[in-house]
This record gives C-alpha cells, structure tokens and sequence, in this order.
C-alpha cells in the first residue's frame, strides 16, 4: 500500500467527517502556522494526529504539537517517535483492534519530549480506504488528567453547593440563638453599671461579636455572589478581612492596615472582592510560614495616559487601588509569568488547587480593572489591585461618624414586630419600647397581617423575620403591599439573601442577625427620618 501525501491532507479531512469527527469552529485554531493542514485539525485542546499505513506522521495539530512539547516540523513524514509510547503492548493491541473493528478507545500511558510520563485518553479510527490512497489512522489524544479534573471540578462544585445551603441553614439557627444574647447585653449594660459588671459585660460583648462575625464570614464565602453589583466601600471590606486574618492566622503573622482618609466607592459584588482579598491573604499567610507582617493599604489613585503607558495591561482613569504585601519568601522569576494560570500551583496537592490566582485575576478584569505583581525573592511581594472608581462627585470617608444616643430615640411612632422566636420578640420589644417605641408583636406572617389590618393607621413600620412557620415574611410582605404599597418594612433574617429577592418585595431596609439594638434603632431611624423632627 502506497504512502498518502501530506499534500492529500483534504482527502483525511473528507475521511474523518466521514467517521463522525466534526471539530467545532470556535474551537479551531486558523493562523497561519496551519497552512499546510485544515484547520478542522487545529484545536489546541486535543492532539490530533494522522498515520499512514506505514507508520509515518501525515498531520500534527497544534495540540500535538503542546501535549509532546514538539513541533510538526519534526515529526511530519516520519514514522511516530518511538520514545513517546512507555507500553509497547498498549499501542500494538490499540492498533490490532482498530485494523479489526474499525476503532478503539482507551486509556494509553507515554511520554512527551522531555521524557514526562503522561496518561491519555485516546481513541483511534481507521479512515475508510475507499476514500484514499491508504487507511489511515486518525488518532485523538486527551490528557487524562483534564478528563478527571472536570469530574473532580464538578463534583467539588456539587459539594459546595451542598455545603452552602447547610452552612445556611446552620448559620440561621445560630443566628438566632445569638440574636436575644445580643439584645439582652444592651439592657443589661444600662443596669449594671458598676465597672466590674462593666468589664465583664465587654468580654461577653467581645466574644459575641466575634462569633457573630465568623458567621457572617462563613456566609459571605460559602453562598458566594449573594451582594450582587452594587456601591461599595472598599474600607468596610478591608476591615472584614483584616478581622478575619487575626482571628484565622497564625500569632506570628502581624497584620496591618493603612486606608487612606478618604476613599471612593466602587461598583463591584463585595463577596468577590472579599474572595480576592482573602486568597492574596492566603497566599501571604503560606509565603511566611516564620512569620512576618500582612499589609493591606487602600487609597485612591487617579492614572493619566502617560503613567499608563508605562505598564502594558494598565489603563487610564481614576481608580481606587488595594495593595496586599507581605515580607515572605517572594515569587521566583521563573514562575511569575504562570501564578495566574488556572492549576499552576507551586503548593503540594494537599495545600492547593492552582485556582486561587486565576479566580483572583478573572474577578479583578470582570470588575473592569487590572493587577500589578511587584516581588523579590527573598523579601516580598505586593499585589496591587485597581479598581474603576464609582462615578460620584465626592470621596466617601472611610469611618462614618457615630451616632448619638438622642438621634436613635422614637417619638412614640407604633412598630409592628413580627418573629417566631418568643426569646428574641420579647427582647426586641423591650429596646423598643425603652428607646420610645410603642410595640405590638406577632408570631407569624399570618399574625402580623391580621394586626396590620385591625391597626393600619397606627403602624408607623413593620420590622419582620423572613424564615418563620406557617406565613414567612416574604408572604406577609406581599399581602401588606396589597393593603398598603406605601407601608415601611424592615426585615431581619439569620442568612443572606440575594438583592432581588428583596428588591422585588421593596423591603426599605435589611438587618442580618444578630444584630445589637443600636443597629435597629438605626435601621428604624434611617427608614422613618422623614417623620423625625429636624432637631431629632
């Protein structure tokens, strides 16, 4: 049987459509590297190779050419190398069974140039020779490792998805366990005023905000995207972090931060930028396994043409730069231009994924900005992350002004409370009423319409949890627009909820639990201020 020409490439293009191998578009390679092949042939993701009945290469994809570490140049024409099949018996029977069957599948153990062992999932099929000169041989190659990473990804996705609703779940009950823990400290404090009683009160306030805050963290990072796009304060997100790492991190690492007095809002989902945060975090935590001192610095940054130019991916425009340095071991030269890839990892198998990096940079370019890596071997390194500022005609400060105790106190207005929790309904009531609310109470949704509906003109606000028997707050929320579109309604719940979740019920404020009286009074004032009179 004669040799097929390289040139008669058209004829196995002709001949693997035949046999059932259409390559998608969007998935081909067409520069023009590829002019002696089609490019049907060129996608990068599989090696594709053709063999003559005689043995010898006739087409070497552009995923050959990356899975072997060798160009087509060097293997067009001539036999396959044979330094790249490590078990000679698994090749002779895949090619027994293609010349019997027609094809064959399975699992094939070589090597590329370098002398690397790798796995594949290849398949073979012998092109009719009807059609052609010979019967040749397509063969298709994948390595095995990305078959069963997309089984492990799918699976790891499944597990998370699990481990969110539990952690859901869980977080709701303890938020609510915590919630009345919370109300009562603030009507203890004004009661026992005598400083033992004081310092007592503050180690028990300490550790509740603590716990508090682990839950909100653990809620934050599990449900992942639950913010949606919206304003920002990059201080606020910081300071979380910050919390974060002191209680998580080992003693020896200092943490420190440094925002700026004034720093502009960004558009951006605050659960990602927490998860950017957190894996740099991560990152520095590994790179100084002695010890060391984390940064985190926020500030604003305003880039002319000129200073952009000077570094190829940035970008004119105002920005508000966050910049995460540690003094750890550095990033060696040899792998920087990698750390963003997806899977590269330079950790063991059993500290990381290789997706940490990549997820960070997809996230920093979705949010339309772009990052800057600074590292020296031996001494550090500094991710410096610019993100677009929010169109605004000022800076918002970073610490807000506090809140006096007069500007939180009522008038007498009538709050509609509304829980299935009897611990956390009594408690609540008693802040209330003690701040110069008058209260009524409900069990349930079912409940709070009805006393909604005998008390209309009375109830100034409705302050409701949403997970309760019976009717929820979503419910009651809906009937209550029925009866009154203009009613206000705050609502409280242990778990997070997506923004159009509560965009669609016109919720006017949301208090996650626990939250301490002083946040619901706030929450009350903010809703109802246009009813305070001016020097409240």
């Amino acid at each position: 049987m004669s040799n097929a020409s390289p040139h008669r490439i058209e004829d196995s293009i002709r001949l693997s459509e035949a046999a059932g191998f259409f390559l998608p578009a969007n998935d081909l390679q067409s520069d023009e590297s590829a002019k002696g092949e089609d490019v049907h042939f060129q996608k990068k993701s599989e090696a594709i190779v053709i063999r003559n009945a005689e043995g010898s290469v006739i087409l070497w994809n552009a995923g050959a050419e990356k899975l072997y570490g060798v160009p087509a140049s060097d293997v067009l024409g001539r036999p396959w190398p044979s330094g790249f099949s490590r078990i000679k018996e698994q090749v002779v029977k895949a090619e027994l069974i293609t010349q019997q069957k027609g094809e064959w599948s399975g699992k094939l153990t070589q090597s590329t140039a370098d002398g690397t062992e790798i796995e594949v999932q290849s398949r073979w099929v012998l092109l009719p020779a009807q059609m052609s000169e010979s019967s040749n041989i397509l063969i298709i190659n994948t390595l095995e490792f990305d078959s069963r990473h997309l089984e492990e990804e799918r699976l790891r996705a499944q597990r998370q998805e699990c481990i969110g609703v539990l952690a859901g779940g869980i977080a709701h009950d303890l938020n609510n366990t915590l919630q009345p823990t919370a109300m009562a400290m603030d009507l203890i404090r004004g009661r026992l005023l005598d400083p033992d009683s004081q310092d007592l009160l503050q180690v028990v306030d300490a550790n509740l905000r603590r716990a508090t805050e682990f839950v909100r963290q653990i809620l934050s990072f599990t449900l992942g995207g639950a913010s949606g796009i919206a304003q920002v304060s990059l201080g606020e997100i910081i300071a979380d972090i910050s919390s974060f790492a002191h209680h998580a991190f080992p003693k020896a690492i200092q943490i420190q931060t440094d925002l700026a007095v004034e720093v502009s809002p960004v558009l951006a989902n605050a659960t990602q930028l927490k998860q950017v945060l957190l894996n740099l975090c991560v990152n520095a935590r590994d790179a100084m396994p002695e010890g060391g001192l984390l940064t985190l610095s926020v500030c604003n940054v305003d880039l002319d043409q000129e200073a952009a130019k000077k570094n190829s991916i940035a970008k004119a425009g105002k920005f508000v730069r966050i910049s995460v340095s540690d003094t750890g071991s550095g990033i060696p030269q040899s792998v920087r231009d990698k750390i963003f890839e997806p899977f590269f990892t330079t950790k063991g198998p059993e500290k990381g994924t290789g997706l940490g990096l990549a997820t960070v940079m997809g996230i920093v370019r979705g949010h339309g900005g772009f990052l800057l890596l600074e590292s020296l071997e031996g001494r550090g390194t500094v991710f410096q992350i610019f993100i677009p500022a929010a169109p605004t005609s000022s800076a918002t400060p970073v610490l807000a002004s506090p809140t006096t105790t007069a500007e939180l106190r009522g008038h007498g207005e009538t709050i509609l409370l509304v829980d299935d929790e009897p611990t956390v309904l009594k408690l609540m009531q008693r802040s209330l009423e003690r701040a110069g609310y008058h209260v009524m109470t409900a069990s349930d949704g079912q409940k709070g319409l009805d006393c909604y509906t005998e008390n209309q003109e009375k109830i100034a606000l409705v302050l409701t949890d949403m997970s309760m028997p019976s009717m929820g707050g979503a419910d009651m929320i809906r009937q209550l627009r029925k009866k009154s579109p203009s009613v206000k309604v705050i609502c409280t719940s242990g778990i997070l909820y997506h923004n159009g979740q509560l965009d669609s019920l016109g919720a006017d404020k949301v208090l996650v639990k626990p939250c301490d009286s002083k946040m619901m009074l706030e929450a009350i004032r903010d809703v109802l201020r246009a009813n305070f009179p001016k020097d409240a």
